[in-house]
């Protein structure tokens, strides 16, 4: 599940579309004639423009998440590795803050990673490293709902 986790950092976490942007252009100047036959010319010039670049998927390997996955990786390994529920409910949490960092957007790389995180948090709760511990409740080490030396008795 750990290598799920990591794989998922080669498959798109953002999806591609066209995004805009800030850039200058260029306006080059121009002449004319005056009304005494000279011809007047102006500068050029650069002003400001928006600009609109296509982009393709980009793998997580290209986002600040890649740093979020793999802290996530490494303390999810030392709290299963060591028994630390410190560790392991810190690398559940911070699993769940790389996902929501991203956006809403459903991809591959996220889906992975978060199918790879639901089945280790199920395996750690199962292990007993996140959740809450069970406390013995008030009738712990009773076997059945009989005061204790009524076992057996015979009415009389």
């Amino acid at each position: 599940m750990l290598v799920a986790m990591l794989a998922s950092l080669g498959l798109p976490w953002q999806r591609g579309g066209i995004k805009p942007g800030f850039d200058w252009a260029w306006n080059p100047g121009y002449c004319t004639v005056t009304w005494d036959g000279y011809s007047r010319c102006t500068t050029w010039d650069l002003v400001p423009d928006v600009a609109y670049k296509a982009v393709g998927p980009i793998p997580g390997t290209q986002l600040p998440v890649r740093v979020l996955v793999v802290a996530t990786v490494v303390l999810l390994w030392a709290g299963w590795r060591r028994a630390a529920r410190a560790a392991a409910g810190a690398g559940l949490a911070l699993g769940v803050g790389a996902v929501l960092i991203g956006g809403a957007s459903v991809t591959s790389g996220r889906l992975l990673f978060v199918v790879a995180l639901a089945l280790l948090a199920t395996t750690l709760h199962a292990g007993g490293l996140v959740g809450r511990r069970r406390s013995p409740g008030p009738t712990a080490g009773v076997r059945s709902g009989m005061p204790a030396g009524m076992h057996g008795a015979s009415r009389p």
